[in-house]
């Protein structure tokens, strides 16, 4: 019996199915199965898929959705540990040797890896994440918005047994219903190296922001009730994490255009949950809320100019209808809202705006002087591109002088 089995639902993503099957039976830890589980693909899958012999078990299935189809490796699976890895998606050659190792620790249920963006053509995209969190707080971590992918989770069969598998009425987030569940009662561990490279692209699922935001509301459902009723009445927990099921739902909807839509979630967000409004996250967000997929945060491709207008006009927009709860956190939305701004001009090198922006954050929200972040960026800033590159150049384990934040 194979130590791991590696299960990849695929559908109709013929033209990148050779090269995921090929990073999975590339692994240098060599003790596994691949169990590819075709979800009645109407392109070339089966071709591709069977091309591969004996190296992998293939399973065809009539269409039922990712969940279902994961469900169904799951059990052609003989591994005790069971990996996913979507089926336009590829594995560090070190992917199991890395992750493998964490599982001698027997009270370790899961594990879950760093990953990195590519598009359709391999080239790497800025966004990615190594976020590690300690198993005691990953619960509440994922209840405000999931960071690692399916392909970064390996599993243990007992844990599947204990908390159940991946929800087929759902199809979308059913990763993040399973990893709520996971995490809530068993040690869910991370490594932070990337050893995933998860393609964006227009054809995959969670490219469609909007589905995956009714989804999300689904999941949440199970696990708080519905988010109807008097929402002053909630827990805490549950408030923030329909607060930030909604931001995330105000984000798509900007990705995709409708940013009259977008914004009126974003203030159903703060109603639920004020909160968001002390976040520099939450507006940092939303001025790049329209770039591409993988792009977001390229301040290169952003009109400052506009974008800051634009914002400023929103986030008045926000307040003129608030209730008392949200009106008291004014001053933290305009400081991180003008923080952002000032952020993304840095980065732009627009450093005249940068400054401008970064005095009215301050102006606004006097807490940030507090922040030695905010006042590094503000000396950097103060003294001009020239004198920052030739201090860059004397030699020193001082950090004020770096550009990054």
């Amino acid at each position: 019996m194979p130590a791991v089995s590696v299960v990849i639902p695929a559908y109709n993503h013929a033209s990148f199915l050779a090269q995921t099957i090929t990073s999975a039976l590339s692994q240098t830890w060599r003790d596994f199965e691949v169990v590819v589980v075709d979800d009645g693909s109407t392109d070339a899958t089966s071709q591709i898929a069977t091309q591969f012999g004996d190296a992998i078990h293939y399973v065809r299935q009539d269409n039922q959705g990712i969940a279902a189809a994961r469900n169904t490796g799951i059990r052609h699976a003989r591994g005790e540990l069971i990996s996913f890895l979507d089926d336009d998606d590829l594995w560090d050659p070190d992917h199991l040797g890395m992750v493998v190792p964490v599982f001698q620790d027997s009270y370790t249920m899961a594990v879950y890896t760093g990953w990195q963006a590519i598009d359709e053509n391999d080239r790497r995209l800025p966004r990615g994440s190594t976020r590690v969190v300690p198993p005691e707080q990953l619960y509440d971590a994922l209840l405000v918005g999931g960071f690692f992918t399916g392909a970064c989770v390996t599993v243990r069969r007992t844990c599947l047994d204990r908390v159940g598998l991946f929800d087929e009425a759902l199809h979308g987030c059913d990763d993040l219903d399973l990893w709520l569940r996971i995490s809530r009662l068993q040690k869910f561990k991370g490594i932070p190296q990337v050893l995933v490279l998860y393609r964006m692209h227009g054809g995959g699922l969670s490219s469609n922001e909007l589905h995956m935001f009714k989804d999300r509301l689904k999941v949440l459902g199970k696990h708080f009730g519905t988010d109807e009723g008097d929402r002053h009445s909630w827990s805490d927990e549950k408030r923030r994490a329909f607060g930030f099921a909604y931001r995330s739902g105000a984000m798509g909807h900007i990705q995709q255009g409708q940013l009259d839509q977008g914004w009126h979630l974003l203030a159903q967000a703060v109603e639920i949950y004020p909160h968001l409004l002390e976040r520099l996250d939450t507006f940092y967000e939303m001025v790049c809320g329209d770039q591409p997929r993988g792009y977001r945060g390229q301040a290169s491709l952003l009109d400052m100019s506009a974008k800051g207008a634009e914002m400023l006009m929103r986030v008045d927009g926000l307040f003129a209808t608030a209730d008392l709860a949200v009106q008291r956190l004014r001053p933290a939305a305009y400081g991180n809202c003008h923080l952002a701004l000032a952020m993304l001009a840095d980065q732009a090198e627009d450093w005249a705006s940068a400054r401008k922006y970064l005095l009215a954050a301050m102006r606004y929200y006097p807490a940030l002087l507090k922040d030695v972040r905010v006042l590094r960026r503000f000396l950097k800033l103060c003294l001009g591109r020239r004198m920052v590159r030739a201090l860059q150049r004397v030699p020193t384990n001082n950090e004020v002088w770096t550009a990054d934040w």
